[in-house]
């Protein structure tokens, strides 16, 4: 008994090349062609399957005219052997293919307004130049995106921030995110003046819902000029502030994004506001002390490049 465990002991060691010189001899029946394969001497692969052997404690091969013929402990050693250079050669390949962009997967979280005003264009760009990377855009709150980032669910998060900082969380700007007012057609003659923020008040206003963190940056301009913020339309989405102000039933708040194309076909209008609303920023976080695939670092690499 002491034997055989001092045996498992020993050969709990063998080295992966015994059993790759091993699988090839065995896939081809020959030392001489398993040599050529492995670019090895065939007294080497011979040396090899020898050491093996007694290392195992039994012969793996019986030595014919016709070639090397697995005995019935080879073949149980091969069976597994097989399936282990088979995972070991897939793993191999599925690496090289993440290096070379062939294939892998960015996990982004995000909020809704950042996918829109910046993420969605990038990676339609990354998607073009590397088709086969799988995406993963998971929508966060604040707090579930710095767990998610710390806990390694997903590489890194796509968020609007104003001055705030995070425990072990580098923040890289992307670039400024402007917030306009604007109105739909029946209100198109306020273009024609600069107006006053307490001016404004006097109107219906449409903005988010509270809980968001961008209703909270317009929250605190107001506050910042010594007003309360009570609009009068509370949304859930940003999405939907344009076309509910394009049916005039109020001023809307939005990022200016949001409403470009719409101002650009003259279905709803912006108007001048002082003081004007402080710009937020797209910023990427991520994690100082957790590791993100080739891939996710390649998407950042091309962001910042861009």
């Amino acid at each position: 008994m002491g034997n055989s465990r001092d045996l498992y002991k020993e050969n709990f060691s063998i080295s992966f090349e015994s059993y790759k010189v091993f699988y090839h001899v065995a896939t081809l029946s020959s030392t001489t062609q398993a040599a050529e394969v492995l670019f090895l001497t065939q007294p080497a692969v011979s040396k090899s399957i020898h050491n093996l052997e007694a290392e195992l404690g039994c012969s793996l091969f019986n030595r014919t005219q016709k070639g090397m013929v697995l005995t019935e402990e080879g073949k149980i050693l091969y069976k597994y052997i097989l399936n282990a250079y088979n995972s070991i050669m897939i793993g191999q390949k599925k690496l090289w293919q993440m290096i070379n962009m062939e294939n892998g997967i960015i996990r982004i979280g995000t909020d809704e307004m950042t996918v829109y005003f910046d993420l969605l264009p990038k990676l339609e760009a990354f998607n073009d130049k590397h088709p086969k990377i799988k995406m993963e855009v998971m929508s966060y709150n604040r707090q579930g995106l710095i767990r998610g980032i710390k806990d390694s669910e997903i590489d890194f998060g796509v968020v609007m921030l104003e001055d705030e900082k995070f425990e072990n969380i580098e923040i890289h700007e992307l670039n400024a995110v402007q917030y306009s007012f604007i109105v739909g057609p029946k209100y198109k003659e306020m273009i024609k003046k600069k107006w006053k923020l307490n001016e404004i008040v006097q109107y219906p206003i449409i903005s988010l819902e509270k809980d968001m963190s961008a209703r909270k940056h317009i929250n605190d301009y107001f506050l910042a000029n010594g007003l309360l913020f009570h609009p009068d339309i509370e949304l859930t989405t940003t999405s939907l502030i344009v076309p509910f102000t394009e049916r005039n039933l109020g001023i809307g708040i939005v990022a200016k994004h949001f409403a470009e194309d719409s101002i650009r076909q003259k279905r709803c209008y912006e108007i001048n506001v002082s003081p004007a609303i402080p710009d937020r920023r797209a910023c990427v976080l991520n994690g100082k002390k957790q590791s993100i695939s080739l891939v996710a670092k390649q998407f950042l690499s091309d962001i910042f490049l861009d």
